[in-house]
Formats: structure tokens, sequence, C-alpha cells
């Protein structure tokens, strides 16, 4: 366990990607301003669905409702991502492929925000994921709080049940860029979920610079 701080959604600005190999391995970090892995603290979002699985049942998912200026900036930041790759020699030539301009880029890089359009109306949303354990994937490695309490239990379905009763969190996402088989992109992993119990809760909350936690070491 390794005590972490994190960057509210509002004040990212400043990160940096480095290169790391390990086991023969590429990996590329994004890190914050402070040379430390980048951690994204959102305000209290709603999560109109519960958590999905994917790619065949081994991974799993969620949709996360975000305003349109929480839609900016993410955009802003996959903005910045992608000069930076785009500026990163190595990454490019680990796609593989003739990337001649940032455009380029944009059109091979995923990146997981949306925006849908019914009738007159504007509807924004992000989708994260979730690291799972190695034996048992329907068990989740993330930290949960509700109140002050930690809740200890992460599986699928007992955390289903409880975003059922409180669908409104407050989250911390660690992005990820990742550069395999010719593909390239963007993809946020749930670290933190505290679970808003009413409005009182909000307020404190948003009083607070960063939340520091402990976070799970990867595998």
């Amino acid at each position: 366990m390794s005590l972490i701080r994190t960057t509210k959604l509002q004040n990212l600005k400043d990160f940096s990607v480095s290169l790391v190999e390990k086991n023969d391995k590429k990996y590329y970090n994004i890190l914050d301003n402070k040379g430390q892995f980048l951690f994204i603290q959102t305000p209290y979002l709603q999560n109109p669905f519960s958590i999905t699985d994917y790619k065949d049942n081994k991974k799993y998912g969620l949709t996360l409702n975000v305003s349109e200026d929480e839609y900016k900036i993410f955009e802003n930041f996959k903005d910045n991502l992608l000069q930076k790759v785009f500026n990163n020699e190595q990454i490019l030539k680990d796609t593989k492929k003739k990337i001649k301009n940032v455009d380029v880029l944009e059109s091979l890089f995923y990146f997981p925000t949306k925006m849908n359009e019914v009738e007159e109306n504007k509807y924004f949303s992000v989708k994260v994921g979730f690291n799972s354990d190695y034996e048992d994937k329907d068990m989740l490695k993330l930290n949960v709080f509700l109140q002050k309490e930690k809740v200890q239990t992460r599986q699928v379905k007992e955390l289903n049940e409880m975003l059922g009763l409180r669908n409104t969190c407050l989250y911390v996402l660690k992005p990820s860029l990742y550069v395999v088989g010719g593909n390239i992109g963007v993809t946020f992993k749930v670290e933190l979920m505290k679970m808003k119990e009413d409005a009182r809760d909000n307020k404190i909350i948003e009083k607070m610079e960063e939340i520091s936690f402990e976070v799970l070491d990867d595998e």
C-alpha cells in the first residue's frame, strides 16, 4: 500500500508522459507536475448504469455523466496529451504507423469521452474501467468509502447494489496511455469511489483541496 494525493479535475493542466521498460515490455506512465502518477479527483458524478462487463467478460466498465464544462476539461487533457505523444519519437515509433501530424494521430487515438445529441439536448459522458483481481475477475481492486467508513467489499455484484442506492459518487481516476499492436489510446481506471450520502457530504468534500488515500499496488 502507498499513500498518494490527487489532482482535482478543474486543476488538470500540467502533466508529462514517461517511458518505463520492465520485463522487456514498455509502459508509458502519465505523471503529475511533481513527477508522481497522475490521479484525477472528479466532483460528484452520476453513473446512470450499472457496472458492465466487456471484452468477453474479462473487464468491467462504468459510464459517468459529466457536465459540458467537465467534458471540455477531459477534451483539453486529450488535446494536450496528443501533442505530447506526437512530440515523442519513441511513442510514434511504437505505433508502427506513419503519423505525419496531430490530426492523423487523433484519428487513431482512443479516448473514452462521448457526446450524444438527443433532439436539442446534449449529453456528455466518460467511460471508466476497473482493475480486477488476477484470480477472481469479479473482485475489483479499488477503495470504496461510504461516509467516513472504508467499505471492504469490492465484489461487482455488491458494488452494483451499493451504486443502485447511491448512484452519485466522487471518483479518483488513474489515466494510462497504451500502445499495443498498433493501437494507441487512454484508459481511466477507478482507484477510489466515495459515495455521496447527502448534500452536506458534497459541501464538505468540495472544500478539500485534495484527497489523500492508500492505493492498492499493482500486481
